[in-house]
């Protein structure tokens, strides 16, 4: 049987278990795997079926780097390949990119399938491009006399109307811009006019922002840093001037609905070295390895990865890289 005359469903089943980088050759086949690949529904069942991989996105220098890390190997493998160049800030979600410009502009680029979205910052702004779907982008700016990191604004752009609006916002201080995305929300760290540390979350679907706390505390000024494993918010903190990390992990079910979050310490690692955790981390719970950037200075010389309790070490170096 040719596998044109194979049943729609079938061939459904098929597809959406393709790998995503083949998409961009098996998309141009025919007007109908062309259509089958920009449906929203398509594209969440490929998210279920396809095999998964770890694919981490590396961005110095303004290169834009797609590392290759294999867990299977003691100490996990990592392998670079340079592959664009990009400016300014850069955030992601189930698998996109979206890129702020020096030109009042922002853009969204799916690398897999090597589409681009350019939507405008002001309010009002047209776009044709429906490859996005539903999303939307949730963006915040500082005071402009300030620098402590006090938002001055919030505005959300949708896909499907292609344009702005203005959300009413708490007072706050983010502390690091990049945040993280947890089944269609998202989260900062963030602080009050108190400096109270804790998660501030902002529900897409209703519109709102919710205040979330931090594990429990323990001793000393602790630096903090978001991310996510397996469809559950992490969070890594260290103490001021401390050579060790903590894991923790939620352990309620993340969702609109959560006005509380629960907290489990995963594990511990100690690094042999002060860390600052604001840098970009890659955590894998089931292996208990965290792969870091190692900053001297100003400067990326490279990454590592690490075992719980101090079990393997190993480094790979940048040549020259700024921050």
């Amino acid at each position: 049987m040719m596998i044109s005359n194979l049943p729609a469903d079938l061939l459904e089943e098929i597809l959406s278990r393709v790998p995503a980088t083949s998409m961009i050759r098996l998309r141009s086949t025919c007007k109908q795997w062309y259509n089958l690949f920009k449906d929203q529904m398509f594209a969440e069942k490929h998210l279920r079926n396809v095999p998964k991989q770890l694919r981490v996105i590396t961005l110095k220098e303004n290169r834009l780097f797609l590392p290759s890390v294999d867990l299977n190997f003691v100490p996990p493998f990592i392998e670079f390949s340079d592959v664009l160049s990009l400016n300014n800030s850069t955030f992601h979600c189930d698998g996109l990119l979206l890129r702020t410009t020096g030109e009042d502009e922002l853009v969204v680029w799916n690398p897999c399938l090597g589409e681009t979205t350019w939507i405008k910052h002001s309010e009002g702004s047209k776009n044709n491009n429906q490859s996005c779907h539903s999303y939307k982008i949730l963006m915040f700016w500082d005071c402009d006399e300030l620098y402590d990191g006090q938002v001055d604004g919030f505005k959300v752009y949708d896909f499907n109307s292609n344009a702005w609006r203005v959300v009413n916002y708490p007072n706050c201080f983010i502390v690091n811009s990049h945040g993280v995305n947890v089944k269609g929300n998202g989260y900062w760290n963030a602080y009050d006019d108190n400096y109270v540390g804790y998660i501030l979350s902002f529900d897409f679907t209703g519109g709102r922002f919710i205040r979330l706390c931090l594990p429990p505390p323990s001793q000393g000024c602790m630096y903090t840093s978001l991310s996510v494993v397996r469809e559950e918010l992490l969070v890594l903190r260290c103490v001021k001037g401390s050579s060790k990390i903590e894991m923790w992990v939620t352990t309620n079910k993340m969702d609109t609905s959560a006005s509380e979050l629960s907290w489990s310490k995963s594990f511990t690692m100690n690094f042999g070295f002060p860390v600052i955790v604001y840098t970009s981390l890659l955590v894998d719970e089931d292996k208990k390895v965290v792969m870091c950037d190692k900053i001297v200075g100003d400067h990326l010389s490279g990454a590592f990865t690490i075992g719980e309790e101090d079990k393997y070490y190993s480094e790979i170096a940048f040549e020259g890289m700024s921050i």
